[in-house]
């Protein structure tokens, strides 16, 4: 038997490999690396929210559809949805007021 891949001392290269670096920016991952930790974490921060935004604004145009589409279903589920961010609009509302009166 072979021995194991792990012990292997020869630098073979790996053609599998060798296809998936060619569709990577290594220089991406470089300059990512000369930032500092907190600096990265900011980054990511940035782009989470950059995500959130374009998850809202797809079901925004889910939405658009829905309705144009006029199906029963859809039109529940807009309702649906719709309540649920009434809902966490009046909850937000309310959280506010209670915070300025905290500040108070």
């Amino acid at each position: 038997m072979g021995e194991p891949i792990s012990w292997r001392t020869d630098l073979e290269i790996d053609p599998v490999i060798e296809a998936y670096k060619q569709h990577v920016d290594r220089s991406l991952i470089r300059e990512n690396l000369r930032r500092s930790v907190e600096e990265r974490f900011q980054r990511f921060i940035e782009l989470r929210g950059f995500a959130v935004e374009l998850r809202r604004a797809g079901r925004a145009g889910d939405r658009h559809v829905k309705r144009a589409a006029g199906r029963p279903k859809d039109l529940e589920a807009i309702a649906e949805f719709e309540a649920i961010r009434e809902g966490q609009r009046r909850s937000q509302a309310s959280r506010a007021r209670f915070a300025s009166t905290m500040e108070r």
